[in-house]
């Protein structure tokens, strides 16, 4: 096999940005800005407002000339503590996301009230639009949120 310059490139910029992914799982909460919020609905009814919202929304939104995110959320199972945790992902690369934009923690208050707590990375910019556009779609107020839909 003959290998050129751009080849070896293409590899090492692979490598590169490969190793600057940090697994959800390896995140503090340093790495984030939290807000809680209480959405007056069962927990199972929240979560499950919030995952379909996304799915509607569609990981990605033409704004003018821009791309809003709104994510692709990986939710886990309720842990034993009774929280389900959401690990929200930019879309893109090859896997079809991108680093963590943020993480979702529900958890039970009463058998009608759910704390949400809502953590968008601290490196992003427009923190008040993920936690606005998050938390209306926990509310399941998605045609809020995704106006093109």
């Amino acid at each position: 096999m003959n290998s050129t310059p751009r080849d070896l490139l293409a590899c090492v910029s692979l490598l590169f940005l490969g190793g600057c992914y940090t697994p959800a799982g390896q995140l503090t909460d340093q790495d984030f800005v939290a807000q809680a919020v209480v959405v007056d609905r069962a927990m199972p009814h929240v979560q499950s407002a919030f995952y379909e919202g996304l799915r509607t929304c569609g990981p990605k939104d033409r704004v003018f000339l821009t791309s809003k995110y709104y994510g692709i959320a990986e939710c886990g199972p309720v842990r034993p503590d009774g929280v389900a945790v959401c690990d929200i992902y930019q879309p893109g690369g090859i896997h079809g996301r991108l680093g963590v934009m943020g993480r979702i923690d529900f958890a039970p208050l009463s058998s009608d009230r759910t704390s949400v707590i809502i953590r968008v990375r601290s490196s992003y910019a427009d923190k008040a639009s993920y936690f606005s556009d998050w938390e209306k779609l926990a509310r399941g107020k998605v045609e809020e949120v995704c106006k093109s839909q």
